[in-house]
């Protein structure tokens, strides 16, 4: 059985196209991208699962990278443990479908802002969300559930989203939340500040912070 060359993941290697793309990427970027704005993982992808959502991820990611690489149906197929038939059928339900044009233009902006560069900004946001909640960027990113890096997690999306020329799909990609949990945090923090008291005092303070180092 032919393999596809681990190198090709790595982007360590070209591979001669077989029809012109304006745009290319490479596949494990695509792969986290999809991650990033479906929630689900490639092995779920892999897996039999008829499940809706599963479905639509593993639609969305054999159209993806079918389309932003040079890989063969043949060898998109293997990645998500389809057949080449499964491939062109994700294609064409894609395409005939206005309900996934709001989640291809979700993957495409994260794919266009993976390279997110740490400007001072994002980093004055940094600072500001540790000096006034105590707690470190890589802990609010943290899946943890604890309520003091929740706070922190909601407070950090807020700002690097109000206060930094990131759009919400950067936000995801550097936090390593998905679109749904960033805009929660996000819309959390604008829903109630001015009505609790926590969320008031910490924006108020932030806010001071950040002014306080322009």
């Amino acid at each position: 059985m032919q393999r596809i060359s681990p190198y090709v993941f790595a982007g360590l290697i070209k591979v001669k196209p077989r029809m012109s793309r304006k745009i290319t990427y490479i596949p494990n970027r695509i792969i986290k991208s999809v991650k990033y704005v479906t929630g689900v993982d490639l092995k779920d992808i892999k897996s039999k699962s008829r499940i809706k959502h599963i479905t639509e991820a593993r639609h969305l990611l054999n159209y993806c990278l079918r389309k932003y690489t040079y890989l063969t149906t043949k060898e998109v197929g293997k990645i998500t443990n389809r057949d080449h038939a499964s491939v062109l059928h994700s294609k064409k339900v894609i395409e005939s479908d206005m309900f996934y044009e709001p989640q291809l233009y979700r993957i495409t902006s994260s794919l266009k802002g993976k390279e997110i560069k740490e400007d001072t900004n994002i980093l004055k946001v940094k600072e500001a969300v540790l000096e006034a909640t105590g707690v470190k960027f890589k802990d609010a990113i943290t899946k943890s559930k604890v309520r003091a890096l929740a706070d922190a997690r909601h407070l950090t999306a807020y700002f690097l989203n109000k206060k930094t020329e990131l759009n919400v799909y950067q936000v995801c990609l550097l936090m390593d939340r998905d679109y749904s949990a960033t805009s929660k945090s996000i819309n959390r923090v604008d829903q109630l500040q001015g009505y609790d008291s926590f969320f008031t005092e910490k924006v108020m303070e932030i806010n001071q912070l950040l002014c306080s180092d322009q």
